[in-house]
């Protein structure tokens, strides 16, 4: 498997996928910024008149970086490695200890719609309750909206794995909002037919992931301020959006963001947007679905310091695999 140094480029990423792509293997990209900056840091912890408390965060900065680089060329081989033995689904690395929902009868589907010269893809990814890879999907559209035909094809395919599976619940974990009432509504309706048709009675739950927000959040009291614990989330509003009531929770999936050199980052929560088609959530239960997306965040082996991310593993591969597609770059699915 190729480790390919390109610029901060789009057409740099574009051209080097297509290749390893078209010839059938996987491929890590690792950014030139990346590579100068392991060089920048080796080249001031050779410095001898640097404080020793600037030396060992330049080395654990150094550390991080290297770590990450490497979980990525891992995590990448062992995807080369099961499409080669003919077997995408199951797990990668580690997977939950317990399942995300803990009764261990939800799956989760990672939903991203992404558009580049005037391309439009959507990837679907299938999770099972402990985080591991049932399968995926990806369309070609003709807009950034769903479609009615688009939401009975992948609805037919998923309550078929449900029924394979003998799971109850699907979780669409969308990144980004529902453009239109029609979208949500063409998704009830298909739902409601394949169910029918298939005679297997699945619940269905529709979230949005809102992860561009300006809205940081810190905890404290009159006299100080510090950033919320890692897990924190907050139940903010029941209220309306494209016709449909919504359940809003704000979540602190991650650590503050902050460079490698200084501290003092401030937490970038993700927004959670619950809509309500065809049932009524309470409060307690939209709060356990924020619960159920922070166990999904700590699957992220691309990052072996923490090990987990903002966006749940299913909505960041489907965003990966989406972005792919409105590219034009060449994806092998099973």
């Amino acid at each position: 498997m190729p480790l390919i140094v390109i610029p901060d480029n789009e057409d740099f990423c574009k051209l080097s996928k297509e290749v390893a792509s078209n010839n059938g293997f996987h491929s890590q990209l690792l950014r030139l910024e990346t590579f100068n900056r392991v060089i920048e840091y080796l080249s001031k912890i050779e410095n001898r008149n640097i404080p020793q408390e600037i030396r060992k965060s330049l080395e654990e900065a150094l550390r991080s970086l290297i770590i990450n680089i490497c979980g990525g060329i891992y995590v990448e081989f062992l995807i080369q490695k099961s499409v080669a033995k003919g077997k995408i689904s199951g797990s990668l690395t580690w997977i939950l200890a317990s399942p995300a929902d803990k009764s261990g009868q939800s799956m989760y589907v990672g939903l991203d719609i992404s558009t580049k010269r005037a391309v439009a893809g959507a990837a679907f990814i299938l999770l099972d309750p402990y985080g591991q890879l049932i399968n995926a999907r990806i369309i070609q559209l003709k807009s950034e909206v769903l479609k009615y035909q688009d939401y009975y094809d992948i609805l037919r395919y998923m309550v078929s794995k449900a029924r394979e599976q003998k799971l109850k619940r699907i979780v669409i974990l969308r990144d980004g909002i529902p453009r239109t009432p029609l979208e949500l509504k063409d998704c009830s309706k298909a739902y409601d037919k394949v169910t029918k048709e298939l005679g297997y009675k699945v619940t269905l739950d529709y979230i949005a992931i809102i992860k561009n927000t300006n809205v940081r959040v810190f905890a404290g009291n009159k006299r100080t301020k510090t950033n919320p614990i890692q897990g924190t989330y907050i139940y903010l509003y029941k209220l309306k959006h494209l016709s449909y009531y919504i359940h809003e929770i704000l979540v602190v999936a991650s650590k503050p963001e902050e460079s490698e050199e200084e501290k003092g980052g401030t937490a970038r929560p993700v927004i959670l947007r619950i809509y309500e088609l065809g049932k009524t959530y309470s409060m307690d239960e939209a709060k356990k679905i924020a619960e159920e997306y922070l166990a999904l965040t700590r699957l992220n082996y691309w990052n072996l310091r923490t090990g987990a991310s903002r966006l749940a593993l299913p909505v960041g591969m489907a965003d990966k695999l989406s972005y792919m597609l409105s590219m034009r770059i060449p994806i092998r699915v099973r």
